[in-house]
């Protein structure tokens, strides 16, 4: 995240109470959820995934 974005961020979550805070995470979370819900498992990516994981394991 840039410096400048940083900056906006903090200055917008200033002074939010803490119900502000629950429903604008909320949303974000909401939001979020439902575009990982389109996202398919690649079967290599899997694979690869679960090879660095366990490296030196089994």
């Amino acid at each position: 995240m840039s410096e400048e974005k940083m900056k906006q961020l903090v200055e917008l979550l200033t002074g939010l109470k803490r119900y502000e805070w629950n429903r604008i995470s909320t949303a974000v979370e909401k939001v979020y959820a439902s575009k990982s819900n389109k996202i398919e498992l690649d079967n290599e990516a899997v694979k690869n995934q679960l090879e660095l994981e366990f490296k030196g394991i089994m």
